[in-house]
C-alpha cells in the first residue's frame, strides 16, 4: 500500500495515514489485539494504537523516504512523533497550539471554525452537523489560526485546512451552499492573513456586487 500511494503521488513529501476517531473500547474484545498486546507488552488499546502508528511511520519512511500526515489522535497516542511529519488539529481551536508547543508541524482545522459541514445557525431546518456547534460566516471570519501563539509555536504552523464531509449532503447544490462563501473566508485568511471588510465584504463579493 505504501509503495502504491508513493507511486501515485511521486512529488509529495508526505503520505497521510489518518489515525483519527478510534472509538474507545473498539478493540477490547478482539483476540488478535489481545495477542498483539501480550506479545509486545502493551497495556491498553491506546498503547496498541500508538505502537501501530510507530510501525507505520517506520514503514513509510523506510519504503518511500516520506514523512507522515495524520490527525491529532495519532500524536496523542504517542504513535506519531514531531520528527515523523505533520499533524492536523481538528477537535478544538486550542489543540493546534498545544501540538505546535509540543514541537509538531501543524495544519489548523478546528471543527468550530473550519468544518464547513457544520450548520451555519441553529434553525431546525438548517442543513449540516452540530457536534462542533454552529459555524457561521462571521465565525469563520473571526477565527485567527495563530492568535496568541508564541513565535516558536508559529514556526510550526504549516497551514490551514477547510473540511467538508459530505455523508449527509445529498446533492451538488447543497454542497455549494455549505462551501460558499465560508470557503472564501478560509482562503482569504490563508493567503493574506486577514479578511478585509469582514463577513459583509465577503458576502458582497460572493454575490458579485464588488
Amino acid at each position: 500500500v505504501v509503495d502504491s500511494v508513493a507511486a501515485l503521488f511521486p512529488l509529495s513529501p508526505w503520505i497521510h495515514v489518518g489515525g483519527d476517531e478510534v472509538p474507545e473500547g473498539a478493540w477490547n474484545g478482539s483476540p488478535i489485539v489481545a495477542g498483539y498486546r501480550a506479545e509486545h507488552d502493551l497495556t491498553t488499546t491506546r498503547d496498541v494504537e500508538g505502537a501501530f502508528h510507530r510501525d507505520l511511520a517506520a514503514r513509510v519512511r523506510s519504503r518511500s523516504g516520506r514523512r507522515l500526515g495524520a490527525w491529532q489522535e495519532a500524536a496523542e497516542s504517542g504513535g506519531v512523533r514531531p520528527d515523523d511529519g505533520y499533524i492536523v488539529g481538528w477537535r478544538t481551536p486550542e489543540a493546534s497550539r498545544q501540538l505546535a508547543a509540543a514541537g509538531y508541524d501543524v495544519v489548523v482545522a478546528p471543527g468550530q471554525a473550519y468544518y464547513l459541514d457544520m450548520a451555519v445557525d441553529e434553525r431546525w431546518d438548517e442543513p449540516g452537523a452540530c457536534w462542533a456547534g454552529t459555524v457561521s460566516l462571521d465565525d469563520v471570519c473571526r477565527f485567527v489560526p495563530d492568535e496568541g501563539w508564541t513565535d516558536e509555536e508559529r514556526s510550526h504552523l504549516l497551514g490551514v485546512q477547510a473540511c467538508l464531509w459530505t455523508e449527509h449532503l445529498m446533492n451538488e447544490e447543497l454542497v455549494h451552499r455549505m462551501l460558499l462563501p465560508r470557503l472564501d473566508a478560509v482562503a482569504e485568511r490563508a493567503w493574506t492573513g486577514d479578511i478585509v471588510g469582514g463577513s459583509s465584504s465577503l458576502s458582497r463579493r460572493a454575490a458579485g456586487s464588488g
